[in-house]
């Protein structure tokens, strides 16, 4: 509290510079208020809080996933944890341990589901959500986005033998999707505006959505569209798969954080900024979508040097 009283008296003293003996209660009773403003006032303070405050106290961050969604966030066969989101993460991870200044910062990767994903940002079971997210106004009145890390779009994933070409073709027949999903809201408007007889199956991950597909037991499997793509590469049949042109949704992804953590959420967003302009991002969009897209949208260029913040 020393330190507050002293700025505090030095500040009311250049204000006040000689108070006589009848206004010293005065003085002091400005020096108290003023003392309360500097220890009450943010901008002050050097420790961190939040998010990184955990971070720091602990030694470890806390990156949730989804298991089944390549090529951002998926189990390896050795049962590790691999993705485009989840590399997006490890930058974010090692710009906080130098900001931090740990020596060492664990890494420990939790496993989520799309129904719980936000829920489990917002308790604080995982630091940063690392997966296929779409941002979302209304899912931001629960949990807060960092920088766009990728725009696709949702569509339809069937088989030769399906007779389905367009979105329309979905008329008196079945389709899955995975449930708590934008796809899956997106989707039920779309057959609602366009007047489309279809079956809907909620199913909760995308392993279970194409196994339906593959059975026969739907026409069609919806999602975006580089997550179709990457299912599709990984089945043995390959071949027998066929993505329908259009999309019936826009989908913006994001990693997910906590609201009301600005520090965590500019922690992450300056490493992102920094990926972005180095042009790294472009690395790693090799890595992981080369065999789907060998060359990048131009859309999503411009996403990340839009994004490219200077510091």
């Amino acid at each position: 509290m020393l330190g507050p009283l002293i700025v505090a008296r030095a500040v009311v003293r250049r204000i006040f510079p000689a108070p006589n003996c009848k206004g010293d209660k005065v003085l002091k009773q400005i020096i108290l208020i003023v003392t309360c403003c500097f220890v009450g006032f943010p901008s002050l303070a050097t420790a961190e809080s939040g998010t990184l405050a955990k971070i720091r106290d602990t030694g470890q961050i806390v990156l949730g996933y989804r298991g089944n969604t390549p090529p951002f966030s998926y189990l390896t066969d050795d049962e590790g944890v691999e993705g485009f989101s989840i590399d997006l993460c490890r930058v974010i991870a090692r710009s906080v341990q130098e900001q931090l200044k740990l020596e060492n910062l664990e890494i420990r990767y939790v496993p989520v589901t799309s129904e719980n994903r936000l829920e489990a940002v917002a308790s604080g079971r995982v630091d940063i959500e690392c997966g296929a997210t779409t941002r979302t106004l209304s899912r931001q009145k629960q949990v807060e986005f960092t920088h766009l890390t990728f725009v696709t779009g949702g569509t339809l994933l069937t088989t030769a033998e399906s007779g389905i070409e367009s979105l329309f073709g979905l008329q008196g027949k079945s389709v899955a999707v995975t449930s708590g999903t934008t796809t899956q809201a997106a989707l039920s408007q779309f057959l609602s505006n366009e007047m489309i007889a279809a079956t809907v199956r909620e199913v909760p991950t995308h392993s279970e959505g194409m196994r339906l597909l593959n059975e026969g037991e739907v026409a069609a499997y919806a999602a975006d569209q580089v997550v179709l793509a990457a299912q599709a590469l990984r089945e043995t049949e390959g071949e027998r798969y066929a993505m329908i042109e259009g999309t019936f949704s826009y989908e913006p992804y994001a990693l997910v954080v906590r609201r009301d953590d600005a520090d965590f959420l500019l922690a992450a967003n300056t490493a992102l900024s920094r990926l972005f302009s180095s042009g790294d991002i472009m690395k790693l969009y090799q890595r992981w979508f080369s065999e789907l897209s060998p060359t990048p949208h131009p859309v999503l260029v411009a996403l990340y040097k839009l994004q490219a913040i200077p510091e």
